[in-house]
């Protein structure tokens, strides 16, 4: 509708989708962080920061009768995240402003996106990073059962001292020289969009239930309400 092609390519895990980015066999990468991304650019991969895509929250989420209630009290405690996510940073950040460190004086359980949430309905770990999808999911499926702590990107906001953290779309250099006019356009569609999404919200849940085939994510209904309403772990604001 807006006249630009987007052509999305899902990948199995987390890893890959930078993975692939770094080593260019995709031009665009969006829904990473500033960090991660910056910390790509640092290690020499040419890529510039073009746009926010939405903000994407990771909870901290533990048992709903959890003595847990700071991040101090995640000291010496089985924490479930994966190493591969961009809050992984996030939570060293945040971590290291209660006064310890990740590695050293938490018990980490590496675990890829999907195997966290099962953690800590097992029981197996105390407290587990959920992305948005994950945590919503989990809540919906065991009501009561669970709480968030905190959402990670809002302590790291209030760790170093900015409003927002943002998921963002990044390009490699060469392309950006290249395509200025697509950039813009990039923009202004996915300004759109999210104007569109934040005035519409049950036509996106319904959207986004139908079948993957469909064009939808295949969440249930109830999830994306989580996700969208009830909660807001997930937010479309394009700067």
């Amino acid at each position: 509708q807006g006249g630009l092609n987007v052509e999305l390519k899902p990948r199995n895990e987390l890893a890959a989708y930078f993975n692939d980015f770094a080593a260019k066999a995709e031009p665009v990468h969006q829904g990473g962080s500033a960090s991660t991304l910056g910390n790509m650019r640092v290690r020499g991969v040419p890529i510039v920061l073009t746009q926010s895509s939405c903000v994407l929250q990771i909870m901290m989420v533990v048992p709903a009768d959890s003595p847990i209630k700071s991040t101090a009290d995640l000291k010496g405690k089985r924490v479930a995240i994966d190493r591969a996510g961009f809050h992984y940073g996030w939570m060293r950040r945040v971590v290291k402003q209660a006064g310890f460190d990740l590695e050293k004086d938490v018990t980490l359980v590496p675990a890829s996106l999907p195997a966290t949430a099962p953690l800590l309905v097992r029981g197996d770990v105390d407290a587990a990073a959920l992305p948005t999808g994950f945590f919503d999911g989990l809540m919906v499926q065991n009501a009561g059962k669970f709480k968030s702590l905190y959402a990670i990107d809002e302590e790291l906001a209030k760790a170093i001292g900015v409003k927002q953290i943002f998921a963002m779309v990044a390009v490699h250099q060469d392309f950006a020289t290249r395509n200025p006019q697509i950039l813009k356009k990039m923009f202004e569609v996915w300004s759109t969009a999210a104007k569109w999404a934040n005035a519409n919200m049950p036509e996106v849940i319904d959207i986004l239930s139908r079948p993957v085939a469909a064009g939808g994510t295949g969440l249930p209904k109830p999830a994306l309400q989580s996700q969208l309403v009830t909660h807001r772990t997930l937010r479309w604001d394009i700067v």
